[in-house]
């Protein structure tokens, strides 16, 4: 019994990594102890023990505002972009997660949201910054225009399409999707070649 006792109290000193990896840092000298490092009793400051970095999951923590949650789901791919290599290099990701309680960002309620990379790359870091696109709906072969050339009066939607170089008509339209780059579909209309104005002409 006295045997079992010790081993006990050696195993509750022991630290064993959740995963593979790569330790990055240790903030506990020899001879202190984890819970006094945590309560900050012996004078050092709280925090993380041994940081450890995983090799190949890493993952992106996104914070989604309240009116785009609904179009993403579980399993939904992303496109992942980190800064230190530009716009240019695309790295495919997947979400794994996403935080049913909401958190408030300067007033704006937001969900956190995780995804991870889906295909393991060593130019992948830890502290990079990440920027996500997620992509909710697709199309293609579709008219679309910018966002500042539609005008709405009444929940009515319009252009003012080119007649001649002297002359515009206020022409309605229905919308379809929405993209990240101002772009929106115009499912009727409009056609394929038809100019439009973002004033009118009289």
């Amino acid at each position: 019994a006295a045997v079992d006792a010790i081993v006990s109290q050696m195993n509750k000193r022991r630290i064993v990594a959740p995963f593979d990896g790569v330790v990055a840092n240790v903030a506990i000298k020899p001879g202190q102890t984890t819970s006094s490092l945590n309560s900050g009793t012996s004078g050092e400051s709280s925090g993380s023990t041994v940081t450890l970095i995983s090799e190949n999951d890493y993952e992106v923590v996104l914070k989604v505002p309240e009116i785009s949650i609904s179009k993403i789901t579980l399993g939904q791919e992303v496109a992942i972009t980190l800064d230190a290599y530009g716009t240019g290099e695309v790295f495919p990701g997947k979400v794994v997660s996403i935080n049913p309680a909401e958190t408030i960002i300067d007033g704006v309620p937001v969900y956190e949201t995780k995804v991870v990379f889906t295909k393991p790359d060593s130019k992948i870091r830890s502290g990079m910054t990440a920027t996500a696109t997620i992509v909710a709906a697709h199309k293609e072969n579709v008219v679309a225009i910018p966002a500042s050339f539609i005008h709405t009066e009444k929940n009515v939607s319009f252009v003012n399409k080119v007649i001649s170089e002297k002359l515009t008509q206020k022409t309605t339209i229905t919308t379809g999707l929405r993209g990240s780059n101002s772009m929106v579909e115009i499912t009727s209309g409009l056609e394929e070649g038809q100019q439009v104005r973002v004033d009118a002409l009289k």
